[in-house]
């Protein structure tokens, strides 16, 4: 037989749900974007008021209902858990629109939201920096959904279907699988260059390479262009880290202009396919070696 977990105040989530179905009792309990301490200690002066065997039973009203009307935490995992996922479904759902979510027009209207910001409405506007901060805004985002727990496991089914045609990380359907999540540099670099874009990249605050490497692919990924288009971005975009990188090589080089024996050149270029290397290599190669021989005999 399951064993209900016991009343507890420490989750932020349970807090705000608890004090929101206290407050169709009547209770004032603060609630919002305010820290949760204050909810914490409004529940607590609240539920200390109560005598004891009422108080109990407030709690196990409250345990209850929160199983009823929340998602739970092994529902959703796959987004927490799944770093590349839990970026993508922020995204989703910061651009999503009350259609997305199941909600008509006349819906949208008699329950107060935008219907072109859903998400702000029922999250805010604050964007976050890091995973943790993305999936608790996504907790709160299904949490707070008007219409209950059945359109919160609506949303939740729209998010798994939509992300399970997503290409996976470095396969070969992934149109940005030579940008490695651990090349600092080039990540860095990616999302300057997308945020500079026609890609809309404003919903995005990453603080790290590792989170820059996401926020790329999911600004990418959730671009609501013609799939022509975002194929043309993208051989510009590689196109534009391929010459970058040949910029910074030719940088540490010198042009050598020399006229060569014909028929030298005909064994420099032999000897370049027998050791595999470019021309050029090969002359940089054999200076070395002949450097190397003579220092050591006469230097």
């Amino acid at each position: 037989m399951a064993v209900n977990k016991p009343f507890s105040l420490n989750s932020e989530r349970l807090c705000r749900f608890y004090a929101k179905e206290l407050n169709l009792y009547g209770g004032r309990i603060r609630v919002g974007n305010l820290d949760i301490s204050a909810c914490r200690r409004d529940i607590e002066n609240y539920l200390g008021n109560l005598e004891r065997v009422i108080r109990k039973q407030f709690e196990d009203r409250l345990t209850k209902a929160a199983k009823e009307k929340l998602l739970s935490s092994q529902e959703l995992n796959w987004i927490k858990e799944d770093e590349h996922c839990c970026h993508w479904a922020w995204g989703f759902l910061k651009e999503s629109t009350p259609s997305t979510i199941g909600l008509s027009v006349i819906d949208a209207t008699r329950l107060n939201i935008n219907m072109g910001s859903v998400f702000s409405d029922l999250v805010g506007t604050e964007i976050p920096s890091d995973k943790e901060q993305r999936f608790h805004q996504i907790v709160t985002f299904l949490d707070e959904l008007p219409d209950g727990i059945e359109q919160a496991r609506f949303v939740h089914s729209i998010i798994k279907k939509h992300w399970a045609s997503e290409p996976s990380l470095g396969s070969k359907k992934d149109p940005l699988k030579w940008l490695e999540k651990e090349n600092r540099e080039q990540c860095n670099w990616a999302w300057d260059y997308i945020n500079g874009s026609e890609i809309p990249c404003g919903a995005y605050n990453p603080l790290t390479s590792k989170d820059r490497f996401y926020c790329v692919k999911v600004a990418y990924s959730l671009w609501n262009v013609h799939p022509d288009r975002k194929t043309l971005f993208i051989q510009g975009f590689r196109r534009a880290w391929s010459q970058k990188k040949f910029r910074e090589q030719q940088s540490s080089k010198d042009i050598l202009n020399t006229y060569i024996d014909k028929e030298a050149k005909i064994k420099l270029k032999k000897m370049s396919a027998i050791r595999n290397v470019k021309m050029n290599e090969l002359i940089e190669i054999l200076i070395n070696e002949e450097y190397e021989r003579i220092r050591k005999t006469t230097m």
